[in-house]
């Protein structure tokens, strides 16, 4: 019954082909199989300072990953109302917004003096990012579950029938549609394409990772990470959702109900893999590879070999965000607005904060002036941590 416990915790919801959406969450602690693991004070070694903080839209009770992108000076937003903008990131002040009339499922994708957003439309929008003037405006065959990836000239997105889109980021013009059927059930959402070294890889609902050449569309390797077991379409779930993660020429994913695992990102051969099921994400450093399995519990795994170097449990069932590094620290968002900065060698708690009371659901972004925090309801916010 292992399985079915863990589909209890998943943050978000199921996508049936051809029967609906079904929701199988609720932010409300009384609403779990699981409770919420409480928090446990602990000695605080530096105290979390909020430096700004603004409101903007937010993905409500929806299940998406409007994650925000980060540059040099700027926060670009999308969130599930249409709003798309950009903010000062060292004062938080608004420097464009602008409006859709559609609902935003994907984004932002920032890359080449563009921001990308999809839509429940099956339309992709590119604006300018300095201005935010309006660019072009594609047609694709469904609604977007995927920030666009924006970069090298391109703009690809996944869509929710299994397509990969490759767009001309100049006009908005396909370059190619890379093509994988959708398993009848599936996790709502699609990880983010990553676009490195004139290559494209993807992380899909079936437990494959796919290696495309840029300009073509031409499959270079394909592996699976993940094989669905089970009897049931549930049980057999091995969606990969969270984000894959390219340091040193290997590529780290992981997939729900699956494995945690390192990819040579030229060839396609397996490093290793770890039987541990995350639909959150992971984080990756010189030393190790963090992972939020599907019980909140944290992990750090040695990131040449995926072996355990520690596990922190004192956040199981918290609906935790991806974990993201900064400033030499492990920090997770959770259901109730707080933010958890641990220490990356031992797991450790080190501080905690809070943005608002709404769910984090997407991973904090490191910069060099803060963490960015953004929850579900709108809260943005520029933390930092100071001596007590």
């Amino acid at each position: 019954m292992r399985t079915l416990r863990a589909a209890t915790l998943i943050a978000g919801t199921l996508l049936s082909a051809g029967c609906g959406v079904t929701n199988m969450w609720s932010d409300e602690a009384s609403d779990r199989a699981v409770p919420p693991s409480k928090l446990v004070d602990f000695n605080a070694v530096v105290n979390v300072k909020t430096l700004w903080r603004e409101d903007f839209g937010g993905a409500g009770d929806h299940f998406l990953r409007l994650t925000p992108r980060v540059d040099a000076e700027r926060v670009y937003l999308a969130s599930h109302e249409g709003g798309v903008a950009a903010f000062d990131l060292a004062t938080g002040r608004e420097v464009w917004a602008r409006t859709l009339k559609e609902p935003i499922t994907g984004g932002p994708g920032v890359g080449d003096g563009l921001v990308a957003v999809g839509t429940k439309e099956g339309n992709i929008f590119a604006f300018d990012a300095e201005q935010g003037n309006a660019r072009w405006r594609v047609r694709v065959s469904s609604e977007v579950l995927s920030s666009p990836a924006v970069g090298d000239g391109a703009v690809a997105a996944r869509t929710g029938d299994g397509k990969l889109y490759a767009l001309e980021a100049d006009d908005g013009e396909v370059r190619w549609v890379f093509d994988r059927e959708v398993p009848l059930l599936s996790l709502r959402g699609a990880s983010t394409p990553l676009i490195a070294n004139d290559m494209l890889y993807a992380g899909y609902d079936s437990g494959r990772m796919v290696a495309l050449a840029l300009d073509s569309g031409e499959a270079l390797w394909e592996f699976r990470i993940a094989i669905p077991t089970g009897r049931s379409e549930l049980e057999r779930i091995v969606d990969i959702d969270s984000d894959i993660t390219l340091v040193d020429g290997m590529l780290y994913g992981a997939s729900y109900q699956g494995k945690v695992g390192a990819v040579s990102a030229t060839l396609g051969q397996i490093d290793w893999t770890r039987d541990i099921s995350s639909h959150a994400g992971l984080a990756v450093d010189q030393e190790n590879v963090y992972v939020v399995d599907a019980f909140d519990h944290i992990w750090a795994l040695a990131r040449d070999t995926g072996n355990s170097v520690w596990k922190q449990e004192g956040l199981a069932a918290r609906s935790l965000s991806p974990p993201a590094l900064w400033n030499g620290l492990l920090v997770v968002g959770d259901y109730a607005g707080f933010v958890h900065f641990l220490d990356p060698s031992s797991g450790a708690f080190i501080a905690r904060g809070r943005v608002g009371d709404a769910r984090i659901l997407v991973a904090p972004i490191g910069t060099d002036k803060g963490v960015i925090v953004y929850t579900s309801e709108g809260d943005l916010a520029l933390l930092t941590l100071r001596a007590p």
